[in-house]
């Protein structure tokens, strides 16, 4: 079962962090996995409550509320909408042995890139005011990261979500937070954002966001990220840390080049000094090819393998074989009633 790896991980990981750092960074590098796993060509493979069952993930200790959409905007091309990640809410048995009593956890779990559009968003690396906020311009966010997580898709196009990334995690962490308060008014609430790359500097946008929402206030709100590209200026960088008050932990492999991309004399800086470093052992017989062993080394596979001494030996099963066409009903969030059944919640009398 997936709890038990994470307890016998302990004895064979072969990094240093604080009690609980080394679970929580393989439990979160396995949920930004699946988002891998399950992408297929711009839509998930799978519907909402089958995707993490489908992917092995079944008894990983949450359930998988929503699906996330960017719409990319490649001129002169029409927007077109990737599903890029899902939300899901711990289950009692994850809130009681990882997070502590009376504390419920929303992850928000975005994909790194994987297609040639979304390679083109990486590569605008120029800043510019965050959310396009004239009035904020000191705080500056890359500008095709941003592109992808702000951009409103309302064309024809886009038939699974109207709106942009950024409104649908907002509307689902509203709608959660909104029926956590309700199910389980003892519980506190934490909401991480997490992914790997590309993901992982979404995460941080969604952080950013989330820290200032009206209807999350007294929410805790952290990102934990594998290998992501720096997001903004030291402006966003200090106030995402500061005034927001999130929670930043970053993990990154020694010889993974991603992270220090862009580079500060472009005018980004790191957000956060939470940095649990990987050291890779592992000796890449093809030195003379300096970016394919950076791109190596970059891989959310490399994260895992040092992660997980078993990864190799047991990795996640994926179905192979084309999934039946899943209905556009299933694509659409989890309704309450189902998650009452799979949280095993009731109004509380």
């Amino acid at each position: 079962m997936f709890a038990a790896r994470l307890a016998c991980q302990r004895e064979h990981l072969n990094t240093s962090g604080p009690a609980g750092t080394q679970d929580t960074d393989l439990k979160y590098c396995y949920l930004a996995k699946a988002a891998y796993d399950a992408y297929d060509h711009g839509r998930c493979r799978y519907s909402v409550d089958r995707m993490l069952p489908a992917l092995g993930l079944g008894d990983h200790g949450y359930v998988a509320t929503a699906f996330l959409y960017a719409a990319v905007n490649i001129v002169p091309v029409e927007h077109q909408q990737h599903w890029i990640g899902y939300v899901a809410v711990a289950d009692k048995a994850e809130r009681d042995r990882v997070l502590g009593y009376q504390y419920r956890e929303i992850v928000v779990v975005w994909r790194g890139t994987s297609a040639l559009d979304e390679l083109f968003k990486d590569l605008e690396v120029n800043l510019q005011p965050i959310h396009g906020e004239e009035s904020n311009k000191l705080v500056l966010v890359e500008n095709g990261i941003q592109s992808l997580y702000a951009t409103s898709c309302d064309s024809d196009a886009c038939k699974n979500n109207h709106g942009s990334a950024k409104d649908h995690v907002l509307a689902e962490l509203r709608r959660l937070v909104t029926y956590l308060r309700n199910k389980c008014p003892g519980d506190k609430i934490h909401v991480t954002a997490t992914g790997h790359s590309l993901g992982g500097a979404l995460a941080t946008l969604t952080a950013w966001d989330a820290a200032a929402h009206e209807a999350l206030a007294g929410v805790v709100v952290r990102a934990v990220t594998f290998g992501a590209p720096r997001v903004g200026n030291q402006a966003f960088c200090d106030e995402l840390v500061g005034p927001r008050g999130v929670k930043v932990h970053r993990v990154i492999v020694d010889r993974d080049v991603v992270p220090s991309l862009p580079p500060t004399s472009f005018g980004y800086a790191d957000a956060g000094s939470d940095v649990r470093l990987l050291h890779s052992e592992r000796v890449v017989p093809v030195p003379f090819l300096t970016l394919l062993v950076s791109w190596h080394f970059h891989s959310l596979k490399e994260y895992l393998r040092i992660l997980d001494s078993d990864y190799h030996e047991r990795p996640v099963q994926v179905q192979v074989q084309d999934p039946p066409p899943v209905p556009a009903d299933q694509f659409l969030p989890l309704p309450e009633a189902e998650l009452d059944h799979q949280l095993n919640l009731t109004l509380p009398s």
